[in-house]
């Protein structure tokens, strides 16, 4: 078939949670693909609205619905990539992650008296990611780390202990590099299909009043409050009765959080997880996230799949939208691939 380029727009009705066109304009070969993407939406029971007018382009030749984009430009992006983000070397990694510098130490000491790194790590390590594999962060370049722990990586390669605990943001590190080798980039076939669709993506030309659209309706949905919050995650309604207890006794949160919370992310900011919409976080931790506004401490634990939480609400204000300038490129990149995938949202 000849190439065809064309662009459709759809009005749409969601009723009783079902998203249905009810008007189409553009070529009638795009029309069944549209009515398909729509019949996809992901809506709630409670819309009944008449979602704004939307637009999907679609291109068709002989090797598709996409833009198409030969072997020969494929093989190039590829030899760039591997050029780039592969010529270096790659470590095998595993670490023990604590608060304090003397549980790190402790932890140090009963591996260099026999002890096997994976089975201390299994105990102590508070990366609830690495623990259950024993520490084992398999094989990573240097700098996919922060820059302390990195350079302890470098300086052990290509296998060795680290002599003292490594410190970073994170907290303290037991760590072991037990192998270095050249990176190896994907095989070309098994990410061919990944390196067409970026460069069908990067032909798409976005209208910047799109761009700016997206953002508007972005702000729009998000309209309300933010809390922030602070959070202590611990294993057992036990451990997390006994922290809360520890603060309500007068110990400060931030102190508490840094010493038993085995969040790895806000365990050393004090439990700080900064500002949030409540509908970033599971049920029930949202719930009583917003039954503590504007502002208090959680008279009891609450539990989620991830463990049991101390939390503590600190302040709450309207959602403050970040600039447009700082969000543009990823909105330009995200309408992009929805000319592709129309069911994608932005």
């Amino acid at each position: 078939m000849a190439g065809i380029t064309g662009t459709v727009v759809a009005k749409v009705r969601v009723q009783h949670g079902k998203a249905t066109v009810t008007e189409l304009t553009g070529p009638e070969i795009f029309h069944a693909a549209v009515t398909d993407a729509v019949s996809k939406y992901k809506c709630t029971d409670s819309d009944d609205v008449v979602i704004a007018t939307q637009s999907f382009v679609f291109n068709i030749d002989e090797s598709g619905p996409l833009p198409p984009v030969s072997d020969k430009e494929m093989r190039n992006e590829y030899e760039r990539i591997v050029a780039r983000d592969f010529s270096g070397t790659e470590y095998a990694v595993r670490h023990i992650l604590v608060a304090k510098r003397e549980d790190a130490m402790a932890a140090l000491q009963r591996i260099k008296a026999g002890e096997p790194f994976a089975k201390v790590a299994a105990e102590v390590s508070t990366d609830v990611g690495s623990r259950p594999r024993g520490g084992d962060l398999g094989w990573a370049v240097a700098n996919s780390f922060v820059k302390p722990f990195a350079q302890a990586v470098v300086s052990l390669a290509p296998n060795g202990l680290s002599a003292e605990p490594v410190q970073t943001n994170f907290g303290w590190h037991v760590v072991e590099v037990m192998g270095a080798r050249a990176q190896t980039p994907p095989p070309y076939e098994k990410v061919k299909s990944a390196i067409a669709r970026k460069l069908q993506s990067d032909q798409i030309v976005v209208d910047p009043n799109e761009v700016r659209a997206a953002y508007d309706r972005f702000v729009a949905l998000n309209t309300g409050l933010e809390y922030e919050v602070r959070h202590i995650l611990v294993e057992t309604q036990a451990q997390a009765e006994a922290a809360l207890a520890r603060i309500k006794a007068g110990e400060s949160f931030g102190d508490v959080a840094k010493d038993v919370s085995q969040d790895p992310g806000s365990q050393v900011k004090g439990g700080e997880m900064g500002w949030n919409n409540p509908k970033k976080f599971i049920e029930p931790f949202s719930a009583t996230m917003v039954s503590l506004a504007p502002k208090g401490l959680a008279a009891s634990p609450t539990q989620t799949r991830f463990g049991w939480h101390v939390i503590e609400v600190t302040g709450v204000r309207a959602f403050q939208p970040p600039a447009f300038s700082a969000v543009k490129g990823a909105i330009e990149r995200c309408l992009q691939r929805k000319k592709l995938e129309p069911t994608r949202s932005c």
